[in-house]
C-alpha cells in the first residue's frame, strides 16, 4: 500500500469540495439560460469535473503506480487552468459591456489557451514519469498559461481605473474577481512551481 501524501491530502478535500460547487455551478447556468453571461459557467462545470476525476486518479495512484494513472492525473491537473482562465475572461467581458479596451486581444486569449491545452497534453503524454521529468512541451503550456495571466491581470486593472461608473452586476463582479484573484494566483504559482522546477 501507497503512502498517503499531502498531495493525496489536497486531492482528497478537492473530491469532497468540487461536487458542491458543480452542483452549485450547473444550478447557475440553468439559472441563466442563455443570457450574455450563461456561457461563464460552461467553464465552473468544466473545471470541476477536471478536479474531480484528477482527485480520483491522484487517490487512485496511492496503491498503483502505473504511468497511465499518473499521466490522467497529470493533465487533469494542468489542463484544468485553462477553464480557469476563460471564466475569469468570460467576467472580465462582462464588465467590460461598453468595450473600454480594444476587444481584439482578449479575443485571442481562447486561441491562446486552447494552444496551451494542446502543448500541456501532448508535453504531459511524452514526458517520463517513472523518471520524474516533464519536457519542454508542458513548460511551453505553463508559459503560455502565465501569459493569459498578465493579461487578465492587466485587462482587470486597465477596467478598474478606466470605468468612472460601474453598475451593480459590474460592481459584483469586480468583487469576485478582486475576491478569488489570490487563489487563482496562489494556484498558477503552485502549477508553476511543479512544472519548472
Amino acid at each position: 500500500m501507497g503512502t498517503v501524501t499531502y498531495h493525496k491530502g489536497i486531492a482528497t478535500l478537492w473530491l469532497v469540495i468540487f461536487p458542491f460547487i458543480l452542483i452549485a455551478a450547473t444550478f447557475g447556468w440553468k439559472w441563466t439560460r442563455w443570457k450574455a453571461g450563461g456561457k461563464i459557467w460552461r467553464y465552473a462545470i468544466i473545471l470541476c469535473l477536471l478536479r474531480v476525476a484528477g482527485s480520483i486518479f491522484s487517490l487512485l495512484s496511492i496503491n498503483n503506480d502505473s504511468e497511465h494513472i499518473a499521466i490522467a492525473e497529470a493533465v487533469c491537473g494542468l489542463i484544468g487552468i485553462a477553464p480557469l482562465s476563460l471564466a475569469y475572461v468570460g467576467l472580465l467581458r462582462q464588465i467590460d459591456r461598453e468595450e473600454i479596451m480594444p476587444p481584439r486581444p482578449m479575443a485571442l486569449v481562447p486561441f491562446a489557451c486552447l494552444i496551451g491545452l494542446i502543448l500541456a497534453i501532448k508535453g504531459v503524454s511524452d514526458s517520463s514519469f517513472s523518471h520524474y521529468t516533464l519536457n519542454k512541451l508542458v513548460k511551453a503550456a505553463m508559459g503560455v498559461f502565465l501569459t493569459v495571466f498578465v493579461i487578465i491581470i492587466f485587462h482587470s486593472d486597465w477596467l478598474f481605473y478606466e470605468l468612472s461608473f460601474l453598475r451593480n452586476f459590474q460592481k459584483k463582479l469586480f468583487i469576485a474577481i478582486a475576491l478569488s484573484s489570490p487563489f487563482y494566483t496562489a494556484r498558477l504559482i503552485y502549477a508553476a512551481t511543479g512544472d519548472f522546477s
